[in-house]
């Protein structure tokens, strides 16, 4: 939209601001909401329902597009996609008036597709590199440079995101779990990140104290700190044979698994280290111990436990 198409909407900003310097946005105002442009074109706003907030729209070739996915969904029956929002602007923190409450996206969902499910977001930023942020009241996803996703923070419950349920008799999550194994255990992640076009980062419960790390959507590492994580460590017990001699303490070129056995799951698991409490820390090369950390006397190391 260009800035005359806002003022044919909305009208006059109560009050500008900038630019400062000639490549800086320019910030119309409407009471506590604010709308960016650049080069005559609007390109973020944060729209505060104080009662006063502005009417934004998605500019119409966007608009266009989400309804033509409409569309396709109604002729596909793709009903987690159909009727799900209105983008004519009349979107509040009610999920933008959605009228399908089973309409979901997950993480390889697209912005149209967000915004198809979502309606138009309370807040639309842009970012470096031709990435988005945009919030849905407490709930906030970021877009990279092809509007693919790349995060969301959803602790409130705000943004409509589902990769499945828990499942009531799934099996704990190990190294080298599977992404669908861990939605099973663990359900929907309330936090969710892509670093890079392999690697992944799922969380649940605030301060990024219980997460799981996925290389190749295989699960990598993980942080237990608060223990809500459903993980475990070793070989399956129908893996383990009762003959087998068992040592009580480990060392230098013992197995994970025997560092598993005596010690149990890692609170944290980060590379080729597993963490256990007191500053603990175990190192492996090739499956065997090659160093370990026991400030606090934990580790059942060297005979000494």
């Amino acid at each position: 939209m260009t800035m005359d198409d806002v003022r044919a909407a909305l009208g006059e900003p109560t009050s500008i601001e900038g630019p400062v310097r000639p490549a800086e946005p320019i910030y119309w105002l409407y009471g506590l909401s604010r709308l960016q442009f650049r080069a005559g074109r609007l390109v973020g706003w944060i729209k505060v329902d104080d009662g006063g907030a502005p009417r934004v729209v998605l500019d119409e070739d966007r608009k266009a597009r989400v309804d033509r996915m409409r569309t396709v969904a109604m002729h596909t029956d793709r009903r987690t996609m159909l009727d799900a929002a209105t983008l004519d602007g009349s979107a509040t923190l009610d999920h933008a008036g959605a009228s399908d409450r089973s309409a979901a996206f997950d993480r390889s969902a697209t912005l149209d597709e967000v915004l198809l499910v979502m309606g138009v977001p309370q807040s639309w930023y842009p970012l470096d590199e031709g990435r988005t942020m945009i919030e849905y009241g407490t709930g906030l996803l970021t877009f990279d440079g092809r509007e693919q996703i790349e995060s969301w923070s959803n602790f409130d419950g705000n943004l409509r995101i589902s990769m499945g349920e828990p499942e009531k008799d799934a099996r704990p999550v190990r190294l080298g779990s599977t992404a669908s194994a861990v939605v099973a255990a663990m359900g929907t992640p309330e936090k969710w990140s892509r670093w890079s076009s392999n690697r992944e980062h799922w969380c649940w419960g605030p301060a990024d104290r219980s997460c799981i790390a996925f290389q190749d959507d295989r699960v990598v590492g993980w942080e237990n700190r608060d223990g809500a994580l459903r993980v475990t460590i070793g070989p399956d017990r129908s893996e383990i044979s009762s003959d087998a001699p068992k040592a009580s303490f480990f060392d230098v070129g013992d197995s994970a698994d025997e560092v598993a056995r005596l010690m149990g799951t890692p609170t944290v698991i980060e590379d080729d280290t597993w963490f256990y409490p007191k500053d603990a820390s175990v190192s492996f090369k090739a499956g065997r111990v090659v160093t370990w950390d026991d400030p606090g006397g934990v580790l059942r190391v060297g005979g000494r436990r």
